[in-house]
């Protein structure tokens, strides 16, 4: 029985995408967006004395939710390294029913998803709880006409979108999409109008429209993690690290300059995608100091 369960989990690896990083001696550069990055925190100098607790596991979603973990990787964390291993994991959706399996398999020790997909986990399994907010206003309505709107597609199991919609507009109907077919549902008229996540809203044709309403943010990413980490020192590190970085990135200038250093592809791109995020009116939040 124990050799099938083996068998099996390997398959399921197979079909998996994800970045494993660990302490390594050199650097290595890597695109931000990936695939719902599974980032290895190895112990720092000194190590965890819990032989339970080797390393610690977070995973992120491939838009502006793992935008911060990148930010702590480059700048807060030196002593993190790229492995050049990959294991196989496809988690590209935090409200998949992947995602789910990685981390009720302990695959996952810590993740970045989105508030409806982390009251969901909670409510399961009662090993995880949610360490507070991590992102607020990261999404956007696009709008392909701004009159006589119908139909407006969000990410599916997404409810705070949802929601999002029926206070923006009565009579508009939500339409669930697959986050993957937002910006061709757009673009053929099948709907018109998506919320999106404002990373993949550069190159879409429409208005841009943020979310949230003065002085009314809205959370759309958390963090979550298993309870057995959250005494450990270097759980206590990196959200130390978390709140550092938070801070920075919700200076202009220097989002402006991370964004156009990982995200921009060297050319017309750049100083446009700042513009939108500013639009978007993006907060970094930090998952203990920001607890709501």
């Amino acid at each position: 029985m124990k050799t099938g369960k083996r068998r099996l989990r390997k398959l399921m690896l197979k079909h998996f995408h994800c970045m494993q990083y660990i302490m390594r001696g050199r650097r290595s550069k890597k695109h931000l967006l990936l695939p719902f990055l599974l980032i290895i925190f190895m112990p720092f100098l000194g190590g965890c004395q819990s032989k339970a607790h080797d390393f610690l596991v977070i995973g992120v979603p491939d838009d502006a939710g793992g935008l911060i973990v990148e930010y702590m990787i480059a700048n807060k964390l030196p002593g993190l390294k790229v492995e050049e291993r990959f294991d196989m994991y496809a988690i590209k959706d935090c409200c998949s029913s992947t995602s789910a399996w990685a981390l009720s398999s302990s695959e996952v020790n810590m993740a970045v998803i989105c508030p409806d997909a982390a009251e969901d986990l909670i409510a399961k399994d009662e090993r995880y709880v949610i360490v507070g907010p991590v992102l607020a206003n990261s999404d956007l309505f696009v709008l392909g006409r701004e009159q006589n709107i119908k139909t407006i597609g969000y990410t599916q199991n997404r409810w705070y979108q949802k929601d999002l919609i029926h206070k923006k507009w009565k009579g508009v109907r939500p339409v669930p999409l697959l986050s993957t077919a937002l910006p061709y549902a757009l673009e053929k008229g099948v709907v018109d109008g998506v919320v999106i996540d404002v990373s993949k809203c550069q190159g879409i044709k429409g208005t841009l429209m943020p979310v949230y309403e003065e002085g009314q943010d809205v959370i759309t990413y958390v963090l979550v993690a298993n309870k057995e980490v959250l005494n450990l020192k270097e759980f206590k590190e990196i959200m130390q690290a978390w709140d550092k970085a938070a801070h920075e990135l919700n200076e202009v200038e220097k989002l402006s300059a991370f964004l156009q250093q990982n995200v921009s592809n060297g050319d017309e791109t750049k100083g446009v995608e700042i513009e939108i995020w500013k639009k978007a009116g993006v907060k970094f939040l930090s998952p203990l100091s920001d607890q709501k």
